[in-house]
């Protein structure tokens, strides 16, 4: 690895003149070659305003732009290497998103519809395309192909039911069904709401006969009722006579047809995403497209291979990432082997992150900070530029 400058830059502090500065002082002190700059940023007109014209001029034969232009550059440049056109076809966000919804709504099997309606007549919450949308994201975001995805849903089941396991082991399921039911006869029973005229009690009662004819109805009913019933709150006089019930619902996580439910949707959830990601690599096969997230892992893909990265670290000095606190796992990837081949400079701010949906995390920004610092403190810009003393005394 080569040196990697990590510098802390909250918002106005001046980060872009920063790296400008920092290329500029690279360059003046002829470490770098301006042609030979990767830079995430844009920093052309910094340094034209620092009367580095010259060197401005020279960026131009620079890999300089956007995480994707940056990428869509070097796979332009050793499209043969993969065996690509020089001229690929990239969707758009607008486009890949829709391509992807209609891949997922593709994927829905009539047994699919069947198992979430049933699913959702107990866990009515459940948005089943949301939490595949969100598989598929954090998928892209990670570099992981539909037919390894598929396997994570076992490891996935496992965590949630781990998280689970404070609560003890799971519980006899019709044991606890009989014992529920006997608690809400005996509140009914015990119950006098001559003697408890209060609101609370009377809402209390009716929950409890709206969960008693639940339960005994043959089917399961919703687990928010028992969540409901776990904070059963009549009046007063009547409170003490509700501590078996909310004994009991309190326990519905650990009975076995819950935690089953939760296993179920979970496996439903992957495996939507895996078949859909799965249509949506055969969509843009078929057109000869590539998306952003497909640029990151084909870009990847290429500075693995050992005569790309030779001639690269020929023609590459420096490696400059702005905003670096929006980065998510596959960029980081892509970063860090850029650093094997040259001395780089990463700017950013944990505070500034925004682009969460987009599978980034802030966190990577710690995580990098403590593995290539070794324990040093970043750079970090303590002035602000952006406002007044005044307003920033406020």
């Amino acid at each position: 690895m080569k040196p990697v400058d990590v510098i802390s830059a909250s918002a106005g502090s001046g980060k872009t003149t920063r790296l400008a500065t920092y290329l500029a002082a690279e360059i003046g002190a002829g470490r770098v070659r301006p042609e030979a700059v990767v830079a995430v940023t844009f920093i052309v007109k910094e340094l034209l305003r620092l009367g580095r014209v010259d060197e401005a001029r020279r960026l131009g034969a620079a890999r300089i732009g956007t995480v994707h232009s940056v990428c869509s550059r070097l796979l332009s440049d050793f499209a043969f290497d993969l065996g690509l056109s020089p001229d690929l076809t990239v969707l758009d966000e607008e486009g890949a998103a829709a391509a992807l919804k209609r891949s997922l709504s593709g994927a829905f099997t009539r047994e699919d519809e069947e198992a979430l309606s049933d699913l959702q007549s107990r866990l009515p919450d459940l948005d089943l395309a949301e939490a595949a949308r969100k598989i598929q994201g954090a998928a892209r975001a990670n570099g992981v192909d539909a037919a390894t995805l598929e396997a994570f849903a076992e490891r996935s089941v496992a965590e949630l039911l781990d998280v689970l396991a404070p609560c003890g082991s799971e519980i006899d399921g019709a044991k606890w069904d009989a014992e529920l039911l006997a608690a809400l006869d005996a509140f009914l029973a015990s119950v006098d709401l001559e003697l408890d005229t209060t609101d609370v009690t009377a809402k209390a009662c009716d929950l409890v006969r709206s969960a008693k004819a639940a339960l005994g109805g043959g089917r399961r009913p919703a687990w928010q009722l028992f969540f409901s019933l776990s904070s059963l709150k009549p009046g007063k006089k009547s409170s003490p006579l509700a501590d078996p019930i909310r004994s009991l619902a309190t326990e519905h996580d650990r009975h076995p047809l819950f935690r089953a439910d939760l296993a179920r949707a979970t496996r439903l959830a992957f495996s939507l995403a895996a078949r859909s990601l799965s249509a949506y690599a055969t969509y843009k096969r078929e057109r000869g497209v590539v998306d952003f997230a497909d640029q990151e892992a084909l870009a990847l893909s290429l500075l693995e291979r050992p005569a790309v990265r030779e001639q690269l670290e020929a023609e590459v000095d420096l490696v400059l990432v702005d905003e670096f606190q929006d980065t998510n796992p596959l960029q980081l990837a892509l970063f860090l082997s850029l650093a094997r081949l040259a001395k780089s400079a990463w700017v950013g701010d944990q505070k500034q992150a925004i682009y969460g949906f987009r599978g980034t995390d802030p966190a990577l920004m710690d995580a990098a900070i403590d593995a290539l610092l070794g324990g040093r403190e970043p750079e970090t810009l303590r002035e602000s530029w952006r406002s007044r003393p005044a307003l920033v005394h406020v």
